[in-house]
């Protein structure tokens, strides 16, 4: 299929489902902004009283309509997460065809977290996660899959911004694939106009983990001082006991969350804020996992793993759109974050014989004590400002962005057998300083007399240096495998540039097309490991001092409508990329085998999304139909045949059907999810992932202003089956592959009491 067909099929296929929907919408009247869509408002259109918000997205960096974003957007407000039993990152996508998770259902395959977005077929380190404009921790991959989803609590957030494709230019390395970005809870989100405290207590129970979870949500005003604060307080704690759809297997486990948050914000004057962030998040997961009928490695595991999170962050923003200085927008935070993983393990192997030697091995047991530290600082500066000249108007925004994060991953091992202990200090990974430097210039062009064209235009330029150090512990891991394998340090810098038009078909409807490049820089852990077991095992991993940054050519096309009944983004897009980071495997001479991170592959990824909304009347009350569909198709160029790539997901649609009473004191939605056959290479060809339909039916009920229950009964017909994502790599005739299905039929309830 040739380039253009790619991008242009794929919005011509989803328009069947809107073709119908469409017919008549043409003359409709516009509302500019629906509630729904609203991230963020200023204080200025608070005080006026205005109905009329403005809205953020991450992809622009600046206060727009979504019709108005050259890109596919989702949003998912403090509501949305309150009302629809969110409890974790897979609940939070679930509704959201293009986003999908990496974990597991059970306590035993999410041991170690809910730790990769997958969007388009990008996952992992490919999609950057933030929180306030801050970098979250990247994913540690190796032996162990860490960081990432335990680090934030849902409850703390007024939105959740998620932004499909690439997005480099304005926030480099790591936005490969596409963004999703955190936004806080502020005071004002709390407290209305007339009131100087706001209190909420959302309470929530998951049946599918036996979780429950209690939330205090605080607001405080002075008027006289201009200082006011948000507190959130949440606590949870769950049991795990056959939580998988197959009953034979028993991963006990219980986990614990804690956190806490504060937002204390002093009012200068009606342009001029400063605020002081500080969070705290603790999660605490045991697991002992009953697998002798499953593998001969090992008998048993006891499994502690804690994961922690400290940012401490301190904040400056002015706005006037009237300003005399040469910008009308300014944004600063300087921050400073500490995220630590630890894993105190317990298990025990039978004896055994070894596949390569044949030699006996007695039974041994083995104490785990892993530690994963990720420490951050940075600062970021973000401007705005207007000019116009010549029938040209320009809204420029532009900034800097630095950050420094010290990386180091020490293990301890203690070896019991026959009696004898041993103990072994292991770095797999050498400790590494990361700094990063990047400066971004945007500025979106309008035209006085042609005022439905608009053009964006961004630029940014990113440094990237990573210094590893080689102390006596990644020496005499090093020792123990036999090779030498010094750290490898990185200095290098990426120029990616983006051009998008938008153009007005009518005031309720827009077309855009868009190009842009991206990057991502390998991390500190992909350039230098020093694992290995050449006796046991044969093999060891060499670092890579050749080892480049990936890069991709994107394009995309979209229509995006908003009429007084109905509204809908269709976007269809194709990437291309260079370089992509694989880990290897080839043979020494001594025949055995030697891992590494390279650029062995090229891939090219195409597809289109389709979301839309259409309600029965012009009031927000009585029924509507929502809908939520993405197909990518992706394959691996770099051999002389193409290969499907396995990070692909499967077709997915979601249909939902919503119905709200007038007074707005009840909303049903019945929604269906189906997922289709994986399109897999020929290695995945027995993946238990079959298709699938789900239906969730949930209900909310608002009883008066101060009190709402909210209950959900999801897979309500009882289904089982399997995330694509959970079993990708794994068999169906796999004898423990029931152990990765997905939760049976469960509910999930809750109630939010405020005064």
């Amino acid at each position: 299929m040739k380039f253009f067909q790619k991008l242009l099929v794929a919005p011509a296929t989803a328009s069947i489902f809107l073709a119908p929907t469409l017919n008549g919408f043409a003359q409709e009247s516009f509302d500019p902004i629906k509630d729904k869509q609203l991230i963020a408002q200023t204080p200025q259109e608070e005080e006026e009283g205005s109905n009329t918000l403005k809205i953020s997205v991450t992809g622009t960096r600046t206060p727009r309509e979504l019709k108005d974003v050259p890109a596919s957007v989702n949003v998912i407000n403090t509501e949305d997460i309150d009302n629809r039993g969110i409890s974790d990152l897979r609940d939070l996508f679930k509704y959201d065809a293009g986003v999908s998770i990496l974990s597991g259902s059970s306590a035993y395959t999410s041991t170690y977290g809910q730790n990769s977005v997958n969007i388009r077929g990008m996952d992992n380190n490919r999609v950057l996660i933030q929180r306030d404009d801050i970098n979250l921790p990247a994913r540690y991959t190796f032996s162990y899959d860490l960081g990432r989803g335990d680090y934030v609590d849902l409850k703390t957030l007024k939105t959740v911004e998620i932004f499909k494709g690439p997005a480099s230019s304005l926030y480099g390395s790591d936005a490969l694939g596409g963004l999703v970005s955190y936004r806080s809870l502020y005071p004002e989100d709390l407290l209305k106009d007339n009131e100087d405290l706001a209190i909420e207590l959302p309470f929530s129970y998951d049946g599918s983990s036996n979780e429950t979870a209690g939330t205090t949500r605080i607001a405080l005003r002075n008027d006289e001082s201009g200082v006011e604060a948000v507190i959130v307080a949440t606590k949870s704690y769950g049991e795990e006991d056959n939580v998988n759809a197959d009953k034979k297997y028993i991963d006990d486990s219980s986990i614990d969350k804690e956190n806490i948050y504060t937002n204390i914000v002093k009012n200068i004057d009606d342009f001029t804020r400063i605020n002081l962030i500080y969070e705290n998040v603790s999660t605490e997961r045991e697991t002992i996992a009953a697998t002798d009928s499953l593998s001969s490695s090992y008998s048993s595991v006891e499994e502690d793993v804690e994961t922690k999170r400290w940012m401490g962050q301190i904040g400056y923003e002015y706005e006037n759109p009237d300003s005399e200085r040469f910008y009308n927008y300014a944004k600063l935070n300087i921050y400073k974050q500490n995220a630590k993983w630890k894993d105190g393990s317990d298990v025990e192997y039978p004896a055994s014989v070894s596949r390569y030697t044949g030699a006996p091995t007695p039974a041994k047991s083995v104490v785990n004590d892993y530690t994963f530290e990720d420490d951050s600082e940075g600062i970021n500066v973000q401007l705005r400002s207007s000019s116009s000249n010549g029938g040209w108007n320009n809204d420029f925004t532009y900034g800097v962005d630095y950050s420094t994060t010290f990386n180091t991953r020490p293990r301890k091992k203690t070896t019991t057998q026959s009696g004898v202990s041993t103990i072994e200090n292991i770095k797999d990974t050498a400790d590494a300083d990361t700094t990063k430097y990047g400066v971004y210039l945007q500025n979106a062009v309008t035209f006085d007399n042609n005022e439905r064209v608009e053009l964006i235009a961004g630029l940014r330029y990113d440094k990237y240096d990573i210094n590893a150090k080689n102390d006596a512990a990644y020496i005499t891991t090093h020792d123990n495998i036999g090779v030498i394998n010094e750290p490898v340090n990185l200095d290098e810098h990426s120029l990616n540039p983006s051009l998008s038009l938008i153009y007005d078909l009518s005031p309720d409807l827009s077309a855009y097309g868009k190009y842009s490049t991206a990057f991502r820089a390998p991390t500190y852990s992909e350039l230098n490991t020093a694992h290995g077991n050449r006796i046991a095992s044969g093999y060891y991993f060499l670092s890579n001092p050749e080892l480049q940054p990936e890069t991709s050519n994107n394009y995309e096309v979209g229509l995006k409508g908003d009429f007084s009944k109905f509204d809908f983004s269709l976007v269809g897009f194709v990437s291309k990329y260079e370089d992509m980071i694989d880990q290897t495997m080839s043979f020494d001479d001594a025949g055995l085998m030697v891992f590494k991170y390279t650029n062995a592959e090229e891939a090219e990824i195409y597809g289109w999304e389709l979301s839309s909304e259409y309600n029965f009347n012009e009031r927000e009350d009585g029924f509507s139909f929502l809908s939520s569909l993405a197909a990518s198709y992706g394959e691996n160029t770099s051999g002389d045949e193409d290969v499907p790539l396995g990070s692909i997901e499967p077709f997915k649609a979601i249909i939902g059907l919503k119905y709200a009473t007038k007074d707005g004191k009840w909303t049903s939605e019945l929604i269906n999810t189906y997922v289709g056959e994986p399109r897999t290479s020929d290695d995945y060809a027995d993946n238990p992932a079959e298709p699938y339909h789900v239906v969730d039916f949930i209900n909310n009920f608002n009883v008066n202003d101060a009190l709402a229950f909210d209950i959900g009964i999801y897979n309500l017909t009882d289904k089982t089956y399997f995330n694509y994502s959970t079993v990708k790599g794994r068999s169906e005739s796999d004898v423990d592959v029931n152990r990765y299905s997905e939760p049976g039929r469960n509910i999930k309830a809750g109630f939010t009491f405020k005064f």
